[in-house]
């Protein structure tokens, strides 16, 4: 009908019982790595678990902060493929201004995860660091931490 009427129709390809054919990746696969879907003809989802993921992926992205899986691709590019932050691990987290939406670089879990206990607050980031900087001491093994010395005392009595 529809070729009568000079509109395309595409080819199916022979399909194997309990095999089902993906339109988005052309792949013959079977019903394991399909979801079900009751509402469908044949019972099954339109496109294979792998594909469904992948689209959901890149309408979260497109929704959540208006990129698309090229973009998102050449950002982690231009960091070098690394967190913009720490530099030494795969970045898989979209950091982004919760005010303005704007998107500020790829992070690692670790690294957005410590910019939102900040709640992205360059101040309370600061006095983080110069808290570090303060306590930081140089315990020298030989002798023992302070605490491993009270405990020592707590546990055997104080040395002679």
């Amino acid at each position: 009908m529809r070729q009568r009427n000079g509109k395309s129709v595409r080819q199916r390809p022979d399909v194997p019982a309990s095999h089902k054919f993906c339109p988005s990746c052309a792949r013959i696969k079977p019903h394991s790595d399909w979801h079900r879907n009751s509402s469908s003809s044949d019972g099954w989802a339109s496109y294979c678990k792998p594909c469904r993921k992948a689209q959901g992926h890149a309408q979260h992205l497109k929704r959540t902060f208006g990129l698309t899986p090229e973009v998102l691709a050449q950002i982690i590019d231009a960091q070098d493929g690394c967190c913009a932050i720490c530099r030494s691990r795969p970045p898989k987290h979209v950091d982004h201004d919760h005010r303005t939406g704007t998107v500020r670089g790829i992070l690692c879990g670790p690294c957005n995860m410590g910019l939102g206990q900040y709640r992205d607050d360059p101040s309370l980031l600061h006095a983080a660091a110069r808290y570090l900087r303060q306590h930081t001491t140089t315990v020298d093994v030989r002798f023992g931490s302070p605490f491993e010395t009270a405990l020592d005392d707590f546990l055997h009595g104080p040395a002679a």
